[in-house]
């Protein structure tokens, strides 16, 4: 609600009833603290909370409904009426998706490191993408020296303490201390840094990058970190035959060291990359993704992920699962034009961003709350997916029964959506979020189906 011509500070109501039951006679089974902070809010100004209700293991199924009211001083108090669906089911974290956001700056400091993992975390995001710097790295007529990972250490301590997911790191290595250590560029002319496409590299390099990249590898291993993907010169494929070549042998070393490694295949070259440099993936990053560029990678004996969709509910979940990607990633930031808080006062009639300013840090944008039920979408999916299969692997005519009536709502579900993202151009033809949440519910009412097969 945007208020009038005053300026004051606003207080949630101290309590939210919850009620359960589809009737008139509702039965009170909690009564919810809000502690939330007092906020300004500036006259003609909105001003964004976020409140999660997070519902404990053992409450019953059903419909809840409840009331949050914002009191201020010396002016009406506003309330909305909140609803809701309890299913009688968890739904299961992420096991083998992942969904991931690269950034590197936000307009809005506070809350430090910490506060950035925080709601990453929050928002559903399950992939670390931070890089440790590893400095000092020399080499020597063969020899590196041992690589100092104190900043991997420290980088990755702030994820494991705010409770994010210690699965995957996917980051950029160990190129620019290769770079570094060798003075690899350096002599040529017209240096142009780290990322300067390159048609060759010298012997000294390609030695030091591979026993860098192996030790990289095994320092995540002995210290049980997280699964790290390699993440190396990514933008390459957008450069043309040369970025090609680059990208192609920098993969070639990678694959020599035994280290998972990705890359990015774009544009143009992106014929000229699959061809060349599929055979070395692990997982292949699609910014152009379509079924001829997906067929040609499973051909080649590479996973994919994606990059570049990613920006909506849509992408983050159904059209995600629909592709069979391993990996949904883009890239992340702040473009604000005015209030940051108002999504359409910019020239470009929206913002684009990923977090709002708070007192104690960034704070999911609605921009980012899309994502977030994207995410959300995802995990319905492969859960009811994960029960079929089970079910199928178990074998009795009940649970083959179920299993069968999930795939048919999957399949339905499925060959309703197009793997082309270049037919999803405008987000008019994205599904819009009253048929997602629709598909959600008719996903979750399989998955109920599914566990009382189990059970009997």
């Amino acid at each position: 609600r945007c208020l009038s011509d005053w300026s004051s500070d606003v207080c949630s109501s101290d309590l939210m009833e919850v009620q359960s039951g589809t009737g008139p006679n509702y039965e009170t089974v909690a009564y919810l603290p809000l502690h939330w902070e007092r906020l300004p809010v500036d006259a003609g100004m909105p001003r964004v909370w976020w409140f999660t209700l997070k519902v404990p293991p053992a409450t019953p199924a059903g419909e809840y409904v409840g009331r949050v009211t914002f009191q201020a001083d010396n002016v009406p108090s506003a309330s909305m009426g909140v609803r809701f669906w309890v299913y009688p089911f968890e739904l299961a974290p992420l096991r083998n998706h992942f969904h991931a956001l690269y950034h590197d700056y936000y307009l809005f400091p506070g809350g430090g490191m910490d506060r950035r993992v925080q709601w990453q975390r929050d928002a559903g995001f399950n992939v670390i993408t931070t890089c440790g710097n590893i400095n000092g790295l020399t080499y020597r007529q063969g020899a590196m020296s041992r690589p100092d990972f104190s900043d991997w250490a420290r980088q990755l301590d702030f994820y494991r303490r705010n409770g994010f997911p210690m699965q995957l790191v996917v980051s950029q290595g160990a190129l620019a201390a290769a770079y570094a250590a060798t003075g690899e560029y350096l002599s040529e002319p017209a240096f142009a840094g780290a990322h300067q496409v390159k048609d060759h590299f010298s012997a000294p390099f390609q030695d030091c990058y591979r026993q860098l990249a192996r030790a990289i590898s095994d320092e995540f291993t002995l210290k049980g970190w997280p699964a790290l993907i390699f993440y190396e010169d990514g933008e390459a494929g957008c450069e043309g035959p040369r970025g090609v070549r680059t990208e192609t042998h920098l993969m070639r070393l990678l694959h020599e060291a035994g280290v998972k490694n990705t890359t990015s295949v774009s544009g143009e070259a992106a014929l000229l990359s699959l061809r060349d440099s599929a055979r070395y993936m692990y997982l292949t990053m699609l910014s152009e993704v379509k079924a001829e560029n997906i067929n040609r990678l499973r051909q080649a004996g590479s996973g994919f992920g994606i990059y570049g969709p990613g920006k909506t509910r849509f992408e983050r979940g159904v059209w995600f699962w629909r592709t069979g990607a391993m990996l949904c990633s883009e890239e992340g930031g702040v473009a604000v034009y005015g209030n940051p808080y108002d999504p359409f006062d910019g020239a470009r009639a929206y913002d684009w961003g990923d977090v709002y300013p708070a007192p104690d840090g960034p704070a999911i944008s609605l921009h980012t709350a899309g994502k977030r039920a994207g995410i959300d979408d995802s995990r319905y999916l492969y859960q009811l997916e994960e029960l079929a299969i089970e079910a199928n692997r178990q074998g009795s005519p009940k649970l083959l029964d179920a299993a069968a009536r999930a795939r048919k709502v999957l399949f339905e579900i499925m060959w309703g959506l197009n793997v082309d993202i270049g037919y999803y151009e405008t987000l008019g033809q994205e599904l819009p979020g009253s048929v997602l949440d629709r598909l959600r519910e008719r996903v979750a009412v399989e998955i109920v189906r599914m566990q009382s097969a189990f059970k009997n």
